[in-house]
């Protein structure tokens, strides 16, 4: 049984390596524009695993800490968008959604939720995703293509989530509790 000081310590160096982990993937993705879909998703897991220690208030921290220092070191500032307004909340929202919500309910309010974020960063943004893109094609059907692929990110960070949870955490905890 640890005592509460060790306990405190490694909820702190959790909390702080998911952070520094998530700010590297967040600055790495505005830097290398080639892979910026995949770093922004590979950003979002980290605040998931802070969320999956419970500890709720922490994960807001570092969104909170990780979106202003992004600010500061990002040198394109539209670059945070994406993070700002949906990669970086995204764990938290999917934690609570994943616990409280079943089958059909929770995938609409997921695409709900997914939804509400693109089109503020559609926005916020002025579009500016959109010229990205190699061809022009229908809103509708981008907006059909994007739901596609949004539900594909939440099943694939479904699985980084349990393979976080059978893989890392036991290696980050000593194989117990943290109590």
């Amino acid at each position: 049984m640890r005592n509460r000081t060790q306990v405190k310590a490694i909820k702190a160096s959790v909390v702080l390596m998911f952070g520094a982990l998530t700010l590297l993937f967040v600055y790495m993705a505005n830097v290398a524009p080639f892979l910026r879909v995949l770093l922004f998703f590979l950003s979002s897991v980290f605040i998931m695993g802070i969320m999956l220690e419970q500890m709720y208030g922490s994960a807001f921290l570092a969104f909170g800490i990780v979106t202003f220092v992004g600010f500061i070191l990002v040198p394109d500032k539209a670059g945070m968008l994406p993070y700002l307004l949906f990669f970086g909340h995204y764990g938290i929202f999917k934690y609570f959604a994943d616990n409280n919500l079943h089958g059909g309910t929770k995938v609409a309010l997921k695409l709900v939720y997914f939804n509400i974020c693109a089109a503020a960063i559609y926005f916020f943004g002025g579009g500016f995703l959109l010229a990205l893109l190699p061809w022009e094609l229908p809103v509708w059907l981008l907006i059909v293509l994007a739901e596609a692929i949004f539900l594909l990110y939440d099943w694939l960070f479904g699985k980084l989530t349990t393979g976080y949870f059978a893989n890392m955490r036991p290696r980050l905890t000593g194989g117990s509790s943290y109590g």
